[in-house]
């Protein structure tokens, strides 16, 4: 089955939401990688429904799932935080999301990605994102990804 992924997606990186969001974050962090302690503040309330955020589990090599927004439980049909990502979804999706993570993870500016649900029977509905990587600490250690739907 294809859900038909497309990185880097134009469709993502023009969407008004998703470029509202690239923007706040480089206002508020100039070098584009922002920390936990910004993405909690009073600006970034407004995005938090549509926010995920998976911190790398190096020793399992595998992202734990921090924070999963109102907005995506919703529209996944099941609150997936505190979950490994190798426990979520098919073997497929997990390669995909593991990928578009470990992307991220390097810091090297965000990346935009979309495509079509993948889970019960809403194939027709269209998602894009932006993927990003965050600082828990002093350095990368786990990605952001602001993801809105059609």
């Amino acid at each position: 089955m294809s859900y038909n992924t497309v990185v880097p997606s134009v469709n993502a990186q023009n969407h008004p939401l998703i470029q509202e969001f690239v923007a706040l974050v480089n206002a508020t962090a100039p070098d584009g990688v922002l920390s936990f302690a910004d993405s909690q503040t009073r600006p970034f309330m407004k995005y938090w429904p549509n926010i995920i955020i998976s911190e790398y589990l190096k020793s399992e090599d595998d992202f734990l799932c921090r924070f999963l927004g109102t907005a995506l439980v919703e529209n996944y049909g099941a609150d997936h935080t505190g979950k490994l990502m190798s426990e979520r979804g098919t073997k497929e999706v997990q390669e995909f999301l593991m990928q578009l993570n470990l992307d991220a993870l390097k810091g090297e500016g965000p990346i935009y990605a979309s495509g079509n649900v993948f889970w019960d029977s809403k194939a027709h509905k269209k998602w894009h994102q932006v993927r990003m990587g965050l600082k828990y600490g002093k350095t990368i250690d786990a990605t952001l990804g602001f993801v809105v739907f059609e």
